[in-house]
């Protein structure tokens, strides 16, 4: 092991300074990359030989597997008294629910609450049973649990039936007391058994009961939604004391560890359902921007525990300052000039958000608040790209130019004092992102006219590959990143245009031209398909456009002359369609890909043309493929390319056929699937020569595929005699030649014929027909292994040994 961290050591330094004569401009990019690639290799290969030393030495530690723990007797009567329990509750309740849906109208409103009370009661009493008399604890805590379940609804059904008088009652106005007084009797019963249980579950419903008893009492005091939400986030700071309270003590302990779970879901729950009802508030704005600070710093606090929910917290801060600004827009009279303006709240929230990035992301370094860096930093960008969308959707285009400045300057001056790669980047591909607004807002506003975004993307793409072709050094390899997807990005974009004409197909071909150079320049020639794909789309989008005379014959000749183009780059970029190393792909030639792209592209151009306009795309997809063999040297792979140009060479004997001869006769069928057989031979006897195997399973799927075909196709005697007869000939020629697969499909196929052809025989026989054919069946392979086992299977091996021969 410290061989191996001594060698990444080594190879980290040696790294570093290759990246540092790069970006000093000692040796060039093609020469770094050399480098790079050769040192990779190596390793690789010594990091294996240091791993594979020490690999016997781990086999002995590896602890043995543990036995499955054995079940008892004891156990397992225990298990099945708990399942005849189980059984006996669901057919109880069901009994009750079918006695209760029958009888409900008729029972008078105490019957129906002390029937809700039993059941109650009922759970409490088995719980009881389950563990004093059949000591079943895990039953007798489940049915107390279902009894403290029962215990609320036992309570809310007397405050609906009236039972307590009119006023404590559901619909009275003593309703919240009635809320009070049994949430209060909840709390002290759930508090008793979590206790004495040590119960967690028990521990929460405790602390439900008690939130609902809160919620009751702030209901009480004033019921308006805004104290409300104020009350019960008051609540949620004094469990947060409550917690610091009482969290040393041993006493207290469950509550203080299912507490500290408590809080951040019930203040997580106000919070939302603040945000959801306070868009019904109308001018209750302090109220809502106090309880939006509580809030906040209730978040902050618990985040400082658990991570993730800085990121509400920062949420909460965003909406208090969003009513900030309500609140001073609608308090203040130097404001209630700018009221009325749009853009007043997205530039308040702007400036907001820029505050919260500096402060709370770059100048954060307090301890207590330092877990909010992060978190401050991408709400706040966020809300930043919030502004300007909401800018760029309102076309206030000064206002969008305006704030991606003051964000890229921002970004500028923090991208100086970033020091991990990760940073930089993600700093440096937002400063390159707000390119796009302000070239929109300068061209808006030097012409005053829409050029779409399209047409800006593109203008972006080229502003960015001028910042990439003149930048060096480990600056170039960043924005090269950002310019690859940007340009994607801008091709596909691009294509969306209607209509699409020459103008918009040469801007699409530039682009692809620059991202490809990039891609090459970069050595990452395995990513040219991500461009050359929309390419591809956007000429076939041309081509279906074009209205001059003779369009489809000018059509059928640029996607030729494309696909030719995409062949001939790929052979002059390499004369290997793909390299491999370490069973590894280096390198893929996705121009052929491109290429093979093109072909349908081509076949729905021609298909409604002559047939010499037909035959083209088969003749190229012959071509293209055959032209590959040479470029492959695994035999694995040239075989398979190998075969399927040959089956390529089907498609345009199909449109001869297919123009010559009647597709409903059987001759047609005959003639488009028999020269599958003579493929075959050709395949196994040209392709498949060095792997016989594969040749074999090759042959065997192509016969049998085309014999039931030809099968399917039989519809009369005469058509069944001349696949009989060719069923015949693949038995007699499988016999001569030795060949299995003629032979043994030749004989299936004649017998599935012979059955098919006299169906109207044996399926006029009545059923004891069938009985006796079984029955000699069964008495023949009886008798026959009483004989086999009389001559002691010689006879048997004998003439099995002799057709292995014959085969």
């Amino acid at each position: 092991m410290d061989n191996l961290n001594d060698h990444k050591r080594r190879s980290a330094t040696f790294k570093s300074e290759a990246l540092k004569l790069k970006q000093l401009n000692y040796i060039n990019d093609d020469t770094f990359n050399t480098i790079k690639q050769a040192y990779d290799e190596y390793d690789h290969d010594y990091s294996q030989q240091l791993i594979q030393e020490p690999s016997h030495q781990l086999s002995n530690n590896i602890s043995p597997q543990k036995p499955k723990p054995v079940v008892s007797p004891e156990q397992i009567r225990e298990r099945n008294i708990s399942i005849i329990m189980i059984v006996g509750v669901i057919l109880l309740l069901l009994g009750g629910v079918i006695l209760a849906t029958s009888t409900w109208d008729i029972m008078s409103s105490l019957m129906k609450t002390m029937l809700i009370f039993m059941v109650c009661f009922l759970f409490y009493g088995m719980s009881i049973v389950s563990e004093k008399v059949l000591k079943i604890h895990k039953t007798a805590y489940a049915f107390l649990s279902l009894s403290a379940l029962f215990l609320p609804i036992s309570i809310l059904s007397a405050g609906y039936f009236e039972l307590f008088g009119s006023w404590l009652s559901f619909h009275g106005g003593g309703r919240y007391v009635l809320g009070i007084l049994g949430s209060i009797i909840c709390t002290a019963l759930y508090t008793a058994n979590a206790f004495k249980l040590n119960s967690k579950l028990f521990m929460w419903f405790t602390m439900v009961a008690n939130t609902v008893t809160m919620m009751f009492i702030v209901l009480q005091i004033k019921n308006t939604r805004e104290i409300f939400f104020l009350g019960m986030i008051l609540y949620c700071s004094l469990l947060i004391l409550l917690y610091h309270k009482i969290k040393d003590n041993s006493k207290l302990s469950l509550l203080s560890k299912e507490l500290v779970k408590y809080i951040p879901i019930i203040t997580s729950f106000f919070a939302v359902l603040l945000l959801i009802f306070s868009q019904s508030y109308k001018r209750e704005y302090l109220i809502l921007l106090i309880s939006y600070m509580l809030l906040f710093i209730n978040m902050s606090y618990l985040s400082y525990k658990r991570k993730i929910l800085s990121y509400p917290a920062l949420l909460l801060l965003m909406a208090a300052g969003y009513y900030s600004y309500l609140l001073i827009n609608t308090s203040y009279p130097i404001y209630k000039i700018l009221r009325d303006s749009s853009n007043m709240f997205g530039i308040y929230m702007f400036i907001l958000s820029a505050i919260i990035f500096f402060f709370l992301y770059y100048k954060n370094n307090y301890k207590y608040t330092l877990h909010l860096k992060t978190s401050s930093m991408a709400t706040s960008l966020v809300m930043m790209y919030m502004c300007m969308a909401s800018a760029a959707i309102g076309n206030k285009h000064i206002k969008l130019g305006l704030e991606a400045i003051i964000l890229s300057l921002l970004l500028f001056l923090l991208l100086k004092s970033m020091k991990e790669e990760f940073e930089i980047k993600t700093f440096l591909y937002l400063i390159l992102l707000n390119i796009t607004p302000i070239v929109s807002s300068l061209v808006s506003f030097n012409t005053h006219i829409t050029i779409g975004l399209e047409n800006i993307m593109v203008l972006t793409s080229y502003i960015i590959f001028i910042l990439w072709f003149f930048s060096k050094g480990i600056w170039k390899d960043r924005i090269s990143y950002y310019f690859i997807v940007f340009g994607v990005c801008s091709q596909y974009l691009f294509n969306l245009i209607y209509p699409f004409g020459t103008t918009e197909l040469l801007k699409v071909v530039i682009l692809a031209v620059t991202v490809l150079y990039v891609l090459h320049k970069r050595s990452w020639s395995m990513f040219n398909l991500i461009s050359l794909v929309p390419l591809i789309y956007a000429i076939n989008r041309f081509t279906h456009g074009l209205t001059i005379p003779n369009h489809e014959t000018i059509a059928i000749l640029i996607l030729v002359a494309v696909l030719i183009i995409f062949k001939f780059a790929g052979e002059l970029l390499s004369k290997d369609l793909y390299i491999m190393k370490k069973r590894e792909f280096t390198f893929i030639d996705f121009y052929f890909p491109a290429a093979l792209l093109m072909y349908p592209i081509i076949w729905e151009h021609a298909r409604n043309m002559s047939l010499i306009y037909r035959l083209i795309p088969g003749l190229l997809l012959i071509y293209l493929l055959s032209s590959q063999v040479k470029r492959v040297s695994d035999n694995l792979i040239k075989s398979i390319i190998l075969s399927l140009s040959i089956v390529s060479s089907l498609i345009p004997y199909y449109l001869l056929i297919g123009e010559y001869m009647t597709h409903s006769s059987f001759y047609y069928c005959i003639a488009c699937y028999v020269p599958w057989m003579l493929l075959a031979e050709l395949i196994i006897n040209s392709a498949w020569k060095n792997d016989k195997k594969i040749a074999y399973k090759v042959q065997w799927l192509i016969l049998g595929l085309v014999s039931l075909r030809l099968l399917i196709a039989v519809n009369s005697s005469y058509t069944a005699i001349i696949f009989g007869i060719l069923s015949i000939f693949s038995i007699i020629v499988g016999m001569q030649y030795r060949i299995r697969c003629y032979f043994f499909v030749g004989i299936l196929t004649l017998t599935f014929n012979i059955l098919i052809q006299t169906k109207p025989f044996w399926g006029s026989l009545p059923w004891w027909a069938y009985l006796i054919i079984s029955g000699f069946i069964l008495i023949g392979l009886a008798s026959f292994n009483e004989w086999q086992k009389k001559n002691e299977k010689k006879l048997l091996k004998d003439k099995l040994d002799k057709f292995k021969d014959w085969l």
